[in-house]
């Protein structure tokens, strides 16, 4: 059974070819951020512009997670300020506290709450 989710969006991997978008999750359950993974858009490259958009203003060059993330993550990210919240479903998390199986499902405009250093 599946669950539902708001997460804050840490940053975004876009491949060369476009073809491939996913957004970084991250939660607060703590400060700071906690990494929970990632999940693809699904999005047509028409579709995932207007995203991509919202982000550019939010651009930082640094990630905003204190700890070290997956190789793959560091090399490919585009880090933004956690402003944006993504609802989610996935089936449960790992032990590792990531998404298991995520499934994206929209974006929310500003997540109030967080305000990254």
């Amino acid at each position: 059974m599946l669950q539902e989710q708001d997460f804050i969006i840490a940053g975004y991997v876009e491949s060369e070819s476009c073809a491939f978008f996913a957004l970084i999750l991250a939660l607060t359950e703590e400060d700071p951020l906690r990494y929970a993974g990632w999940v693809e858009t699904a999005l047509s490259t028409p579709a995932w512009l207007p995203l991509k958009q919202k982000f550019e203003p939010l651009a930082r060059k640094t990630s905003p997670f204190p700890h070290q993330l997956p190789q793959v993550i560091r090399r490919l990210a585009h880090w933004i300020e956690p402003r944006l919240v993504a609802r989610v479903a996935f089936v449960a998390f790992t032990v590792d506290g990531l998404v298991q199986q995520p499934t994206y499902r929209g974006i929310r405009e500003i997540h109030a709450e967080y305000k990254s250093t």
